[in-house]
C-alpha cells in the first residue's frame, strides 16, 4: 500500500482516468444523515465505482426521518462534475442540499488485491470535508425499506467496501472513489519449488513492455528482484526463509500499475503469495511423512484416480471409496493421490491434462480436488467428514484425502457392507462387528 496525497483538490490522474472512461458508468452509494443540533444533511459515506459489465443497478432511494439510503448511475463526464461539486456550495445528494466542503489536498493510496476497500488492486481516492460531526444512532425503521439498527449497519451493508468498522471507520464522513488496476496487474500465480510464477493481465500487456520489480528480505537481507513478463507469464526466484515481498507492475513509461507488499506473520490476508507457498510447504511436509510411513492403517497410495464415468467395481475410483469408508469406520486416514504403491512420488500433473483436460496447475488440481469430494460424497452413505490438500513437491502435485473417523457407520451407496482398516489393507467387518456398531450409532436417513 502506498499512500500520498495530492496537490490539487481534484487529482490530475483521476480527471485523466475519468476522462478516458468516457464510455464506462459507475455506481453512486450514499449514506446520508441529519445532524440533529444543525439539522443539515452531511455525508456518513459516499462511494463511487465502475460498473461490472451487465451488472448497472437500479437508481434507488429509501427515505428514513433523520437518513437516506441512496445510490444511482452516473457517467464518467458526471462523476467529474460530482467531484468537482464537492469543493463548491450547493452540493446536493438524492435532491437534499449536503453540508460537505471538502479542502485540499485529496488522499491517494495505492492498493493490491484483498486490500480494505475492494477485491481487486487498484487506486483509491478518498476526499475528506473540513469538519466531521459525530453521526446520530437512531435506527432505521420504516416500512418499505431495508431495517437496520443504526446508520453505521446501513452505511456496512450499502457502501459495499470489503472492510468496514462501524463508527470508528476511517472512511466515514468522506467521499471515496474506487477505480481497480485494469492496466496490469497480478492475476494469479503458482509456486514450483522456490519459483514464483506470475500471471499478469490487464489492457497494457499487449501495447507496453511489462515488467515486475521489487525486492524480498531474508535474514540474509534484502534481494533484488527484476524480471520481463512474457505472453503475461514472469517468474522470480525466491529464497525459501524469505519474510517480507514487495513487488511492483511497471509499464513501458516507468509508471506502476499495481504495488504489491506483505510480510509474513500478518495474517493469511496480508501474505498473498509467501503465506501460499508456507501452506504448500506445510503440505509438503504432511505427504513426505506419509510416504516415510508408507502404507499402513491410516495411510494408502493412490498414483491417479479417474473421477470420469460410471463407478465399477474393480476401479480406483472404487478402492478409494473403499478406503475412506473403512478409515471413517476405523480410525480415520489419509489417502494421497499422487504417489504409486512403491512410495515413489509421481504427481497427478500428467494424468490430469491427459485424463481430464484440466490445466495441470495448481488451480487445475484444485479443481480436480473438488469434483473428487463431490463423488465421494455422492457415493457414501453416512456421515463422513473429509478435507482435502495439495502439495507442491519439486513441480509433482500431489492431492490428498484427510478422512476423520466416524462414530456412525459409513458404507458405499446401497451396499449393506461396511469395510473397516486392518493393517493396509480395507477389510470387510463381520456381522457381529456390523451389527455392534450399527446399534451404537443408528443409520441416518
Amino acid at each position: 500500500m502506498i499512500r500520498e496525497h495530492s496537490s490539487e483538490p481534484f487529482p490530475r490522474e483521476l480527471r485523466q482516468q475519468l476522462e478516458l472512461a468516457e464510455t464506462k458508468s459507475f455506481t453512486r452509494s450514499a449514506v446520508l444523515v441529519r445532524e440533529p443540533s444543525s439539522g443539515l444533511w452531511k455525508v456518513l459515506g459516499c462511494v463511487l465505482r465502475p460498473v461490472e459489465e451487465g451488472a448497472a443497478p437500479a437508481a434507488v432511494t429509501y427515505e428514513y426521518d433523520d437518513a437516506v439510503l441512496f445510490r444511482d448511475v452516473l457517467e464518467a463526464s458526471q462523476c467529474i462534475s460530482f467531484i468537482e461539486g464537492l469543493a463548491m456550495a450547493g452540493l446536493t445528494i438524492a435532491a437534499r442540499p449536503v453540508q460537505f466542503d471538502a479542502y485540499s489536498p485529496a488522499e491517494i493510496v495505492r492498493v493490491g488485491v484483498h486490500n480494505y476497500w475492494m477485491e481487486q488492486a487498484g487506486t483509491v481516492y478518498t476526499f475528506s470535508p473540513k469538519t466531521y460531526n459525530p453521526m446520530p444512532h437512531e435506527r432505521l425503521l420504516i416500512a418499505g425499506a431495508p431495517y437496520y439498527p443504526d446508520p453505521y449497519e446501513a452505511a456496512k451493508d450499502w457502501l459495499g467496501l470489503r472492510v468496514y468498522h462501524g463508527s470508528s471507520d476511517g472512511s466515514n464522513g468522506k467521499v471515496v472513489v474506487l477505480l481497480p488496476e485494469i492496466r496490469g496487474f497480478i492475476d494469479d500465480f503458482r509456486w514450483t519449488s522456490d519459483t514464483l510464477e506470475l500471471r499478469v493481465a490487464g489492457t497494457a500487456k499487449s501495447s507496453e513492455k511489462l515488467q515486475v520489480i521489487g525486492a524480498f528480505w531474508s535474514p540474509a537481507g534484502i534481494k533484488q528482484l527484476a524480471a520481463t513478463v512474457t505472453d503475461g507469464r514472469t517468474f522470480l526466484q525466491i529464497a525459501p526463509d524469505a519474510q517480507r515481498l514487495e513487488l511492483f507492475v511497471l509499464g513501458d513509461s516507468g509508471r506502476f500499475y499495481e504495488h504489491h507488499q506483505e510480510q509474513v506473520g500478518f495474517g493469511p490476508e496480508h501474505c498473498r503469495f509467501l503465506g501460499a507457498r508456507s501452506q504448500l510447504s506445510e503440505t509438503a511436509s504432511l505427504v513426505n511423512v506419509g510416504v516415510a510411513k508408507g502404507e499402513c492403517v491410516d495411510v494408502e497410495f493412490k498414483a491417479w484416480v479417474d473421477i470420469e464415468g460410471q463407478l465399477k467395481e474393480n476401479s480406483k475410483l472404487m478402492q478409494v471409496l473403499q478406503t475412506v469408508a473403512a478409515f471413517a469406520n476405523t480410525s480415520g486416514g489419509t489417502v494421497y493421490i499422487g504417489v504409486d504403491n512403491h512410495s515413489d512420488v509421481v504427481g497427478i500433473n500428467v494424468e490430469l491434462a491427459k485424463s481430464t483436460k484440466i490445466a495441470p496447475d495448481e488451480e487445475g488440481a484444485r479443481r480436480y480436488l473438488g469434483a473428487l469430494r463431490t463423488r465421494m460424497n455422492d457415493s457414501l452413505r453416512g456421515p463422513v467428514a473429509i478435507t482435502t490438500g495439495l502439495a507442491d513437491l519439486g513441480g509433482k502435485l500431489v492431492a490428498m484425502l484427510h478422512v476423520m473417523s466416524s462414530q456412525t457407520p459409513v458404507s458405499i451407496g446401497t451396499e449393506c457392507i461396511l469395510y473397516a482398516r486392518k493393517g493396509a489393507t480395507n477389510v470387510k467387518m463381520p456381522p457381529d462387528e456390523w451389527h455392534a456398531r450399527a446399534e451404537k450409532a443408528p443409520w441416518e436417513s
